[in-house]
């Protein structure tokens, strides 16, 4: 089925694909009019009410706060999210001699003790983990940087939490210039923009501009305009599934869904003389309690069916005593713990993760020799982090250009490198006694 434009507004329209909009387009730079393609994902392919001044997260403005809840409720999403972060930090930042073609060699990192001081004076190693980790979590980094009034040199270098931020609609051209930083962003539905700290946008060809400023990256997804779009997102309905499993698990010990055994009675059994109706049901009811206190191992871990009749269960004979007969549980665990393991490997796929990197490939799987590990860490490293590592050194080397420091250097993530012996090369950069070293 071909794609059909629909005007929705002055020079915007959202091409629809079936019964759902798909895609935003506009013409020209009406920029204040631009709303993230996800809101229109999030309400349902239908163009969204966005009257606010500024740009919200999703359709109610609490998108991270889904997500963060998402994470917390999962037994491995905060793992997933930080080794992905581990992968994008790599072994922190270096220095790189330049060279003629452009490449980077990565086993002449360079740590010369002026650079150290200079991360440590900015609390680099803060910004290292921190900045991974908002990569990993929104694929969008938002960098406070702040100069010296007077030197206009870099004071420090601070990563926000992106869920505290929202830019400002423009109210002309196509470019962000502003910034609005308020703790209550998400939890509260109505934000005063007076009660925000408003920064200016960094601009990239005038560095010493503003003595304060904000500087906003994000993974270029096609449509997303303002804010990031993490992958691993998509794996939400996935994340739902394997967060359930334990909920199969915890009720079947607090309360007991099988049914575990079958207590026949004689329907004469409680006829006694001397007893009224009322002193019948008592007694049977004491006589249940106690039965059912006696087959539970644990608090309310069982079930028991009971039943009075004058046949016995096979049909033929006549009951005459009381009979329990334990009933076998026909639910196999197994095809449980193969929806938890597949639930976990899509969500790991989802984060860009390989599954035994992410250690949720049990069994046989686990079995892979420490060269295979290494080789699958190096690819996780060299081709599926590259431009979260990119947005991650980007406002390091604006501040090195602003303090007109080590600029005869590349500044860059070194790669983690394991040593596997017996299997690594003695020319690679890991081996303990690398021949070029």
């Amino acid at each position: 089925m071909g794609s059909v434009l629909n005007k929705i507004g002055k020079k915007v329209y959202t091409a629809t694909y079936g019964h759902r909009q798909a895609v935003a387009i506009t013409f020209g730079n009406d920029a204040s009019k631009i709303i993230d393609t996800s809101e229109y994902s999030e309400n349902d392919g239908k163009k969204p009410q966005s009257t606010s001044e500024y740009f919200k997260r999703g359709k109610s403005d609490d998108k991270l706060l889904q997500m963060h809840l998402l994470a917390t409720n999962s037994p491995n999403k905060w793992q997933l999210l930080d080794t992905k972060g581990a992968f994008v930090a790599g072994a922190g930042f270096r220095l790189y001699k330049r060279d003629n073609e452009g490449l980077i060699d990565h086993s002449k990192a360079l740590l010369p003790k002026e650079f150290q001081e200079w991360m440590e004076k900015l609390d680099i190693s803060d910004y290292w983990e921190a900045a991974s980790l908002q990569m990993a979590f929104g694929a969008e980094l938002n960098i406070k940087l702040v100069l010296d009034s007077s030197t206009k040199k870099v004071e420090s270098i601070e990563v926000l939490d992106n869920n505290e931020i929202r830019a400002l609609r423009p109210k002309s051209g196509n470019r962000i210039e502003s910034f609005l930083l308020n703790e209550e962003f998400g939890y509260s539905k109505n934000i005063d923009i007076d009660a925000c700290t408003t920064l200016p946008a960094f601009d990239p060809k005038n560095p010493t501009k503003y003595p304060v400023s904000i500087i906003h990256l994000i993974a270029r997804k096609p449509g997303q305009k303002i804010y990031g779009l993490a992958n691993w997102w998509g794996t939400k309905r996935w994340t739902d599934v394997a967060n359930k499993v334990p909920n199969y698990y915890e009720a079947a010990f607090r309360n007991g869904f099988f049914v575990t055994h079958h207590i026949s009675f004689p329907d004469d059994y409680f006829d006694q003389e001397g007893l009224d109706d009322e002193a019948v049901e008592k007694l049977k009811e004491d006589t249940l309690n106690e039965i059912t206190e006696t087959l539970s191992s644990i608090d309310e871990a069982n079930k028991i069916v009971v039943t009075f009749s004058k046949i016995a269960a096979d049909g033929k004979s006549t009951l005459k005593e009381v009979k329990i007969t334990p009933i076998p549980n026909p639910i196999k665990d197994e095809a449980f713990i193969k929806m938890f393991e597949a639930a976990n490997l899509v969500q790991a796929s989802g984060h860009g993760i390989p599954g035994k990197l992410a250690g949720v490939q049990l069994g046989s799987d686990m079995g892979s020799s420490g060269k295979e590990i290494a080789a699958e860490a190096t690819y996780m490293q060299d081709f599926l982090t590259i431009f979260d590592r990119e947005r991650l050194c980007k406002p390091l080397r604006y501040a090195l250009k602003i303090d007109n420091v080590f600029q005869e250097y590349w500044l860059d993530i070194q790669r983690i490198n394991s040593y596997v012996p017996g299997s690594t090369s003695k020319n690679d950069v890991s081996h303990p006694n690398n021949s070029q070293q």
